[in-house]
């Protein structure tokens, strides 16, 4: 998007949640702002900063207990925190609550079952997890699904492929707008 002109617009690009189309709506040059202007800014980023320390060294002194405590979720609360459980997950899933976290989902599919995670910094705090079931998928499942994934591939290559066309095609082209017309169809 960065290296768009003002009029272009680029194809469906695929994103985690689906697909978007972008345009450029504006650009604006950068420039080095007054301490005035960021003032709220810069303390909330400082607060920010001081929050996310305070609760990486609280995480870090709960951690060890956590560890090796039989009861997670109660070992979580004397230590002041809160322990939230959810359904099954797979790798590109957002955790409720904590959102898109890549270092955590790495450390929920690396760790084996009960297992408990040191002290993660996420851009929200601090997480400790603990795995507590892991749903593998198996042989059966995996040929089942070949096919499905096969044809997602498929689609994708051919809507590169759409994608690329189109932006060659609109290289060639003269487009004149009617906005006469346009304004009567859209009022």
């Amino acid at each position: 998007v960065f290296a768009m002109a003002e009029t272009e617009v680029t194809g469906v690009v695929p994103i985690a949640r689906g697909f978007v189309v972008a345009s450029l709506a504006g650009r604006q040059d950068a420039y080095l702002p007054e301490l005035d202007e960021v003032r709220e800014l810069v303390r909330a980023a400082l607060l920010t900063e001081k929050a996310r320390a305070m609760a990486a060294e609280r995480a870090a002194a709960v951690a060890p207990r956590l560890k090796t405590a039989p009861d997670f979720a109660a070992a979580a609360k004397a230590g002041g925190f809160a322990a939230e459980e959810t359904e099954l997950i797979t790798r590109d899933s957002p955790l409720p609550r904590l959102g898109p976290a890549p270092d955590v989902m790495a450390a929920a599919f690396s760790l084996p079952v009960t297992a408990v995670s040191d002290p993660i910094s996420i851009p929200s705090g601090t997480a400790i997890i603990r795995v507590l079931e892991r749903d593998e998928v198996t042989a059966e499942e995996l040929a089942a699904g070949r096919d499905r994934f096969r044809d997602q591939m498929l689609a994708d290559r051919k809507n590169r492929f759409f994608m690329a066309y189109m932006t060659k095609v609109k290289q060639g082209l003269r487009i004149e707008v009617n906005r006469e017309a346009l304004r009567l169809i859209v009022g």
